[in-house]
C-alpha cells in the first residue's frame, strides 16, 4: 500500500531515499547538465541510473565514464544488445532497477530546484494514501522569442484528486498535464500498475498519470520545482504546430484508455465507460450539426 517502504535495501541507514532514473538517446550536449542537477540536491540520499536507449552520438561513452567516477551512486543500463526500445521501455528498465521506495524520472534536458527531492519526499510523507506528487513547471521555449512561463497543473494547490478523479480532468483538459520531471512516485505502486504503459512516446506521460490514478490519489502542489526544456527538436516542441498529428495521436490515447481500462481495477472500467459515453455524445452532436 502507500505509504509503506517494502524494499528491505530502502530500510537500511544509508540506502538510498530516491532513485532517479534519466533515460537518455542522444543527448551528449544536455547529459552532464542533467546529472549535475541531481547532484546538487540537497538533503537527499539518491542513486542515479542513467538508461542508454541506443545512443550513437557518444551519449553512452560519457554515461559510462559518469558512472565510473561515482560508482556508489550512479549505473548505467542498457536494454539487450544496447538496442534502442524506446521512452516507456527506457522508463520501465530503470524501474526494474531502482533500489529506492520513491522514483523520479528525469528528462536529459530539464532541470531541477535543489530542494525537487527532498520536498517531493515530503509530500508523500505528509499525504501516505498517494502514489505520485507533482506540481507546476517552469517551461523555458529554445529556439524562440517566447519568454519562460510557470505552468500551474491545478487551480488552488495544494489538492489531492482521488482516485480516478485526476484522470477524468485530465482527459477533459481540465488541468495541464506536469512534464515528466516534474513528478514523484512511489516505486512499489508504480511496479503494481505494471510500470509505464507501452505506446507513443507523445502521451506516454498522461498514460502513467491515468494508470496510477486509477489505483491510488495524486497529490498536487503548489511550488514550481523543475524546468522543463521544449526545444523545436522534441516530441512536445516538434508536434507544437502539427495539429492533425496531435488529433490523431489523442484519438489514440482515447483508445488505449477504453482498451485498458479493466486491467486498472474498477475504477479503470468506470472512467472507460465515461470515455465512450463521452465520445458517443460528442459524435451525436456533429451528426447534428452536420444535419
Amino acid at each position: 500500500m502507500p505509504g509503506e517502504v517494502t524494499s528491505a535495501e530502502a530500510r537500511q541507514p544509508d540506502a538510498p531515499q530516491v532513485s532517479v532514473v534519466l533515460p537518455f538517446l542522444n543527448e551528449l550536449r544536455f547529459l552532464e547538465g542533467a546529472v549535475a542537477t541531481v547532484r546538487a540536491q540537497l538533503g537527499v540520499r539518491w542513486e542515479l541510473l542513467l538508461v542508454d536507449d541506443g545512443s550513437t552520438d557518444g551519449s553512452g561513452t560519457l554515461a559510462d565514464q559518469i558512472a565510473a567516477g561515482d560508482a556508489d551512486r550512479i549505473r548505467v543500463v542498457r536494454h539487450p544488445g544496447g538496442e534502442n526500445r524506446g521512452l516507456a521501455a527506457s522508463r520501465n528498465l530503470g524501474l526494474g532497477g531502482a533500489r529506492a521506495a520513491a522514483i523520479a524520472f528525469l528528462d536529459a534536458d530539464d532541470r531541477w530546484e535543489p530542494t525537487k527531492l527532498d520536498r517531493q519526499l515530503e509530500q508523500l510523507a505528509g499525504n501516505p494514501s498517494v502514489a505520485m506528487v507533482c506540481g507546476p513547471a517552469r517551461y523555458e521555449f529554445h529556439g524562440t522569442d517566447l519568454p519562460d512561463e510557470v505552468r500551474p497543473v491545478a487551480d488552488e494547490p495544494p489538492y489531492v484528486f482521488a482516485p480516478r478523479r485526476f484522470a477524468r480532468h485530465l482527459y477533459c483538459t481540465r488541468l495541464a498535464s506536469p512534464p515528466p520531471s516534474a513528478v514523484m512516485y512511489r516505486t512499489d505502486a508504480l511496479r503494481r500498475i505494471g510500470g509505464v504503459p507501452a505506446g507513443d512516446s507523445l502521451y506516454e506521460d498522461q498514460r502513467t498519470y491515468v494508470a496510477v490514478n486509477l489505483r491510488y490519489p495524486i497529490f498536487v502542489g503548489a511550488e514550481p520545482m523543475c524546468t522543463y526544456a521544449v526545444r523545436p527538436d522534441s516530441i512536445y516542441g516538434s508536434l507544437a504546430d502539427d495539429a492533425a498529428t496531435r488529433w490523431r495521436q489523442r484519438q489514440t490515447f482515447e483508445r488505449w484508455i477504453v482498451r485498458s481500462g479493466l486491467r486498472y481495477g474498477p475504477h479503470g472500467a468506470l472512467f472507460a465507460a465515461e470515455v465512450v459515453a463521452r465520445r458517443l455524445v460528442s459524435r451525436a452532436r456533429a451528426l447534428v450539426r452536420r444535419g
